[in-house]
Formats: C-alpha cells, structure tokens, sequence
C-alpha cells in the first residue's frame, strides 16, 4: 500500500515540471493559462487513480486529493472546476460501493485548496510553510471523513485499516509538491516581473526625450546607451557605443564645461550642465548633460550613468521668453502711460513704472510701500470690491479720483485686468489723467448748456435750418412770435414758403452770406401777421456750411415803445412846459405881490389919517379889497408854482370826502347826483386839508360845467400800487402804494387839443368872464406839491376821468411852513418902541414900511441898498433890536444880511418878506431864531403881529 501512494506522489511530482511551463500563459494569456491547469490537474487525477490502492472490489485510493487540493490552491476557481469534473467523472466511471466516497473526496480538496487560495487572496507564493502543512494535514483529515460514505460498516474499516499512514504519505506529499509549486510560481512570477521591467524600461527608454547612457570612467567611452540617441542626435547606438562619442561632437566653445563636469566628479556625485552638440546632419543643438558616479567601498568611481536632453526647443523659447520680459519690462519702465502692478489680495503696489513715479510724486520705495486705497479716494471696501471685479475679468474699465502727494486729486480713467506672475496673481493697471478731459468735457457741458438756455430762454426767436432749408429746432420764443407749434415748424421747408424775401435770405445764407429781414410776415402755419426782423447766418463746421441759424425779433413791441416813447416825449414836453409856465408865474406873482404891497400899504396908510364919514373912505375900502381879490388870484398862480404856503396833516381822504359832500352836492346843484364809492381800508395822506377841498371843489366846478343836462359825478377811493412799468410811461411817478382819488363826470368830456393844455394857466374853454383858467392848474400845483400824481382821461362826449395818486402816509412829511408863525394878528396889542432897521431894495415899499412902522411909534432907519447899510453898520452896534429885510435883492440876499449884523449884534432879531412863498426859504431860515416871515403884500396888522411875536 505504501509503495502504492508513493508512486502517485511520484506520478504528481512530475505533474510539476509540466506545469511550469503552463504557469508562463498566466500573465498574458490568462483564460489559456485556467483551461490549461484544469486540464493539467484533471487528466493528473485520473493518471493517479489509473494506479491506485486497491483496499477492495470498488474501493480505491490515490493522490486525486493532492492534485484537486493544488488545482484549487494554485490553479484558481476555474481550474479547479475542471479538473474536479475531470476526475469526478473519471472516478463515477469506475463505478463500484466507493464512487461516493470518492467524489466528496475530489470535491473536498478542492474546496480546501480554494479557501486557503482566498484566505491569502490569491496570493498563495506568500503562504508559510507550517501554513501549507496544517493545509495538507486537514484536507487529507476531511478526504479520510469521507470515507463514511461507503457501506457500512466499510468506512469505519478503511480509517482503521489506512487511516494514519494514508494522512501522513498523501499529506508530506501535498505540503512537499505545495512548497515546489510555490517556489515555481514565485520564480516564474519574478522572471516575468523581470521581463515586464525589462520591456517596460525598454519602452520608457525608446519613447524618452532623454538619452540614457553608461560611461567607463576610465576611458569616458560610452559603454551602453539608449536606442533613442538615434532619434534625438541622428546616431546609431551601436555607432556610439564603445567611442568617446561626446568629446569629439561638443561644440568647441563648450568643451571647457564638459571637462569640468569630470573635475566635479572627483568630489561631487552628480553634475549637470548646459552645452552645445553636433548632430550626425551637422546640426547645432542645445543639452542638458546630467552625469551620476557611482563609487566602489574605496570611494573610487566605478561606474558613470547619465542622461541628454534636448533643450534646444526651451533654449529658444527660453530666449524668446527673456527677450520678451526684457521688452515688456522696457515698455512697462519706460511707457508715458501710468502703470501699477497691485497685489489681489490686500491692494499693496508692488510695481511702478517711471511715468507713475512722477504723475503720483512719491519716491519709489515710498509708493511700493502704499496700498492702492490709499491712493484712491474711494473707501476701502468700494476699493476691494473694484479689485474683485477687475480680478473676476467682471470689468476691465474704471473711472476714479486718485491722491497725489502734493494733495491734488486728479480724475483717471483705469484700465486693470488679472494677470499671472510665477503663479500668483496680481492686478496690471494703466492710468490716464483725464483731468484735463474732465475739466474740457465739463467746460463743454456748461457751454452746451449755456447754448441750450440762450437758445430756449433767448428773450428773441432763433431757429435752424440745415442745408436744405428745413427747419431742425427752435425755440418757444419763436413758436410765440410766429404763433405756431414746435410740431408744425420742424420739418418745415423755409425755401418754399411763399414770402420771396425769408426765401432769398435763407438762400443767402446757405452761400455763406448774413441777410437781414425785416418786414411783415404772414405765417404759413398760423394766421398771424406780424412786424419782424431776421438775422440769416450760415451755420459752418470745418469750412462746410452745414446750415444756418435766424434770429427773430418781434418788432411788435418795439413799434408800440417808439409810439409810447413819443407819447412820453410830448408828456415831457407838455410837464416841461408847465414847470415853465410855472416859474414864469412865480416870477409874475413875487411882482405883482409887490405891486400889491404898495397900492394895499398906502391906501391902508390913507385910510388910517382920515374919518369914516369921509366920501374916500368908501372907496379905499374897495381899493383895499381889490387888493384883497387879486392876492387871491396870486395865491391860485403860487399854488400853481408850488410856492404857495400850506399845513399839512396826516389825513384820510374819506373822511374830507364825507365831510364835504353836502357842500359839494349844493355846488353842483340838484339835476346831478354825486355818488361816492369809498374803500372803506384807503390809505391815509399827507396834505393840507384846506388844498384838498379846494381840489374837490375846483374838480367838481368843472364837471359842472361839462354837464349840460342831467348827469352825475362820482367820486372813488382805493389802494393802488403803481410799478416801475407804469412809472415808466407817466412821467413824475415813481412807484410806491398810492391812495387813488378818481372823479368821473359824464359831461361832454374834451378833445386832444384840450387835454394838452389842460393845466395850463388861464386857460379856459369857458366863456368869456365865466372862469378864470386857473381851476385845474391849481389843482395840479397842489397835487405836484404833496409829491402825488395826476392824469386825465376824456374822450368828446364821453366824460372825463380825473385820476389823483397820493403817497401812502409812511412816517410824518418835512414841515411847509414856519413853527413861528404870525398869531393873535386880531387881538388888539401893544408894541414897544423898538430901533428898527428896514432894508428894501424897492423904494416905494421901503417907504411904505417907514410910514407903517412910524404909525406903530417905532424907531425906523431905513436903506434902500443892503452894501450900504453893512458899511455903516458898526454906527448902529448893540443899538438895533429887530431887522426888517427883503429876502431878494441885487447885491446881497436878506439871510446872508441877518447873518453879516447877527456877527456883530448878538441879539438881533428878523422880520424876513418877499413876494414868494416862505416854502421857497424854508431851508435857508428854520434855523434863525427870533424870526418871522411875512408874505407880500401884507397889512398893517400883519406888521404888527410879526412884531409882536418878536417881542
């Protein structure tokens, strides 16, 4: 039985040399490799089982459990499957009691060796020998349970009989051709390993840039190199091989490095370099050389190993590269443009050109020292969001405001976008200073809209045409003047409008030629006519006219103003010739009260030296009120000339009106009412009260008479502001608040020749002995006198308007008359006896008062010229208590008189007369004290009162 089993070891032992050379498919050609081992291990099987151990009819044992067990360990699942078909069939085919004994034995050890395959995931080279023989042990242990299987009691018979020796033979069998199999594999699998390294550095080696070579250090031959040395310098291997191949094709000028690469190596191990080499075709090409020494246990290099590369390519690109750094560096350094390289990160300046040394006056190491948010005006944050932005490639186009040093801030315009330095990336910016631009395009902005607001509010019409005539713009002025619409005017043709002379000046002007047009023109889009004048100017741009411009002007206003102006100048003209007529008058009435004076003096004189009952008496009393009336008429003529003394007072006009109408209503009489309209809030005024009924009652004595029937007068009062514009065509106004005082009549009203005469003295429409002319002239003395204004409105047969405007009362008017004046001239006094000195240039009234002054018992010395009496005049010193002294004379006026004596007689007093008003002196005297002014002609009793107001 013994030597049974050993055979079959035997017979599987030489199943490993077959083996051998099946495990050399594995690799690359797996699937054979399995179909192959099955078989191998399969028809293995049925050789051991064609000589088994016979134990008895139907019952055998063999080394079937060895090959199945090693066909699972080393041949895999596939494998493994066959050769248990393979057998299993083989073992049914021999049929007898221990055919089931026999197939769970197969099938035993191969799921032995399977699991022991997978317990070391297919690695079963790296299963340990005590590993291998526990494995043997067990499975033939588990072969030998099979054996159960048989009829009973022939299991238990068979593991008594063969049970120990069969475990041990067939086990060191298995654990013995387990070790043989896997020191096969493992070489196997090292020799193909090799080879695959072999073929793969092979490979490599064909397919690299790079030439790979050895080098005897002795003799500097190449003693082995790469089969692409044919590729990279044109050379066979076999013709570089065994030659000092590099010494005689480096290029002359680099020789010097190759041989000191070999003085490196005595003290370095590894040494490259960069030099220049001939290929087979001539050619010159850049290496790079890297050698490796390889040294014995002396340190003595045994051997030189080195690579070449082909740089020729990163030469050339290497020289293109700095030839451009050094071009862009160029243009970066010297460019006129501002440019900054910025860090994305925290904004710092790492670079700055020239150009931006000085636009931005820092030093260089001072600005590479700032961050560019210090430089823009912007916050930090916005900074850092337009730096994202521009890193982003979000935007490339900025406009900012950047600091200088010297504190000026300037507009710029940015262009900044991402770029890559050694792998970092930092923000390329260019700055331009549009300063310049902005202060120009800002410049251009107010001047377009300086055109635009001249054109729109242009107190004249402007419109344009282009150089077909067709109308582009215009402005509202000239819509207005044309009276059309912006709509209908664009667009419009002016060289087909109907009016030849627009068409002619528009043509003109298309020839580079100014026109003017001034006419009446009808409106093709409105039915207007009106007065205009054009300007036509071409419109030029770089010497080709492009068009025109016209600008209109709306003569309308301009004739009504030289209409108006000529109404102005004869309202001038006729206030000039009343201020004329009125000096005149003033000059009559100084006269004729001196005349007045002389006949009233005497004949007062007369009647004091004779008896009541005297036939004379009765005429001098005539005499004297004839003197009386005329005053009067001399009054009308001052008050006229506005030199007429008054008192005026603040006063409301509705209350004179009102206190008054009764009187005024019994004048006109009952066929015509009077209706009073009075605004209840109407100004006070500051007048004479006496001067305004007399305003009343002249105004209402004329209506009167323009009234040939029934009629009616009304009177109206209200507030009224008169403004520059209405002052400025009613001479004497001036503007301010007026209360106004209207007198409408429906009388028979006047004409134009009336109405220019109106206030002239002694004019009069009336008939002969019905009016003395000087009704309204007093009137407009009046008004003129209280700095108010009148006009006048009448129409034939259509009544009058009187319109009357006096000043707002503001604050109490200068005083007209003198504080001083003449008082208790009724009353019956006494005066002193006084040394008087008269001065009279008119010697007829210089003995008047002699005679007047005597019969008041007065001491009189009387001069006919003032010269005289101050030449004389220390004669009379401290002697003299009054003067009595005509303001206007020839040689020295009364004032300048007064004041010569007062020098020399402190305490002189004055009695000052004229013919004029003492309005005239008012000025010159308010400031005399001991005065008092009397107006000629005067009384005795005015002479009296004036002295004892002195006294």
């Amino acid at each position: 039985m013994l030597l049974t089993l050993v055979h079959n070891i035997t017979l599987l032992i030489a199943l490993s040399v077959i083996w051998g050379p099946i495990l050399t498919l594995r690799k690359n050609y797996p699937n054979t490799y399995r179909i192959f081992s099955g078989l191998l291990f399969g028809l293995s099987a049925v050789a051991a089982m064609a000589t088994p151990l016979v134990f008895e009819e139907g019952i055998i044992y063999d080394g079937r459990s060895v090959v199945i067990a090693l066909s699972g360990l080393y041949g895999g699942g596939i494998a493994s499957l066959i050769a248990s078909l393979i057998a299993g069939s083989y073992r049914i085919f021999l049929g007898g009691p221990g055919v089931y004994a026999g197939v769970a034995s197969v099938i035993v050890s191969a799921l032995s060796g399977l699991v022991l395959r997978r317990t070391y995931e297919n690695r079963s080279t790296e299963i340990p020998f005590y590993v291998l023989l526990a494995f043997a042990v067990i499975t033939h242990v588990l072969v030998l349970l099979c054996q159960l299987l048989l009829p009973w009691p022939r299991g238990l018979a068979v593991i008594a009989t063969i049970g120990i020796p069969y475990v041990m033979i067939l086990s060191s069998g298995l654990c013995a051709i387990a070790l043989v199999f896997r020191e096969l594999e493992s070489r196997t699998l090292a020799l193909q390993n090799l080879k695959a390294s072999a073929d793969l550095l092979q490979d490599v080696l064909s397919v690299n840039p790079s030439i790979v070579f050895s080098m005897d250090p002795t003799t500097r031959t190449v003693t082995w190199v790469s089969p692409n040395v044919e590729i990279v310098l044109g050379y066979p291997p076999d013709k570089v091989m065994g030659t000092d191949f590099l010494i005689n094709n480096i290029h002359k000028d680099d020789l010097f490095i190759y041989q000191n690469i070999f003085k490196d190596l005595e003290i370095k191990n590894f040494v490259s370099a960069e030099l220049r080499v001939y290929t087979r075709h001539a050619a010159v090409v850049w290496i790079d050389i890297n050698i490796r020494a390889v040294r014995n246990d002396t340190g003595k290099i045994a051997g030189l190993f080195g690579s070449i590369t082909d740089i020729t390519k990163r030469k050339i690109i290497a020289e293109r590269l700095y030839e451009s750094e050094e071009r862009y560096r160029s243009i970066f350094k010297n460019s006129k443009a501002v440019m900054l390289i910025i860090k994305t990160d925290d904004g710092s300046i790492i670079d700055a050109n020239d150009a931006a040394i000085s636009f931005y006056g820092w030093p260089k190491d001072e600005l590479l020292g700032m961050k560019i948010h210090q430089i823009n005006t912007l916050a930090p944050e916005e900074v850092k969001a337009r730096m994202e932005e521009a890193r982003s490639f979000k935007r490339v186009y900025f406009e900012f405001k950047h600091r200088k040093k010297n504190g000026e801030v300037a507009d710029v315009e940015v262009y900044s976008s991402a770029i890559t330095i050694r792998g970092k990336q930092y923000l390329f910016s260019i700055i331009h200073d549009v300063s310049a631009k902005r202060k120009a395009e800002e410049a251009l902005k107010k001047s377009e809209e300086l055109f635009r607001l001249i054109f729109t509010n242009a107190p004249v019409g402007i419109y344009a045409f282009d150089e077909h005539g067709v109308i582009t713009a215009c402005n509202d002025n000239f819509v207005k003047i044309i009276g059309s619409s912006h709509e209908a005017l664009i667009g419009l043709n002016t060289l087909n409008l109907p009016d030849k002379k627009v068409v002619e000046a528009v043509q003109q002007s298309l020839q580079g030629k100014q026109s003017e047009y001034k006419d009446w023109y009808k409106s093709v889009t409105a039915n207007k006519i009106t007065p205009i004048r054009a300007l036509f100017s071409p419109i030029i741009v770089e010497g080709t006219i492009v068009g025109g411009l016209a600008i209109i002007e709306d003569m309308t206003y301009q004739i009504e103003a030289e209409a108006q102006k000529e109404k102005l100048a004869e309202q001038l003209r006729q206030a000039q010739k009343l201020e004329a007529i009125g000096r005149l008058v003033g000059g009559i009435a100084h006269d004729f009260n001196n005349i007045l004076s002389i006949i009233s003096g005497y004949a007062e004189l007369i009647k004091i030296k004779i008896e009541k009952d005297n036939p004379i008496y009765s005429d001098l009393e005539e005499i004297l009120h004839a003197t009386k009336r005329s005053a009067e008429i001399v009054r009308q003529l001052l008050t006229f000339s506005r030199q007429q003394k008054v008192n005026p007072i603040r006063v409301n006009p509705n209350y004179i009106i009102k206190t008054n109408e009764k009187m005024i209503s019994a004048m006109v009489g009952e066929n015509i009412s009077l209706q009073l309209e009075l605004a209840d809030d109407v100004y006070d005024i500051w007048i004479d009260a006496s001067t305004f009924v007399q305003i009343l009652t002249n105004l209402a004595s004329n209506s009167r008479d323009a009234i040939k029937d029934i009629g009616n007068i009304k009177i109206i009062t209200k507030n009224k502001f008169l403004d520059e514009e209405f002052c400025s065509i009613h001479p004497g106004c001036t503007p301010g608040d007026y209360a106004m005082i209207q007198f409408i009549d429906n009388g028979s009203g006047m004409d134009k020749e009336t109405l220019e005469r109106l206030f002239e003295p002694f004019f009069t429409t009336k008939e002969v002995g019905k009016g003395t002319g000087l009704g309204l002239s007093t009137v407009y003395g009046i008004v003129k006198q209280f700095n108010g204004f009148i006009n006048v409105y009448s129409e034939p047969g259509e009544g009058t308007v009187v319109n009357i405007f006096f000043p707002k009362y503001v604050e109490k008017f200068p005083e007209v008359t003198l504080s001083k004046d003449i008082k208790d001239k009724d009353r019956e006094v006494v005066i002193p006896k006084n040394k008087i000195l008269v001065v009279e240039d008119d010697p007829i009234i210089l003995d008047m008062i002699k005679k007047m002054l005597s019969l008041l018992d007065q001491d009189v010395v009387a001069f006919n010229n003032p010269l005289e009496l101050l030449n004389m005049a220390e004669n009379y010193k401290n002697q003299i208590n009054i003067l009595i002294s005509d303001i206007i004379m020839p040689q020295i006026n009364g004032i300048e008189l007064y004041n010569k004596l007062k020098a020399s007689t402190p305490h002189l007093k004055v009695i000052f007369i004229s013919g004029y008003s003492d309005s005239d002196y008012k000025e010159l005297i308010q400031d005399i004290n001991s005065s008092v002014f009397l107006q000629k002609p005067f009384t005795m009793d005015d002479l009296k009162g004036a002295l004892f107001s002195l006294i």
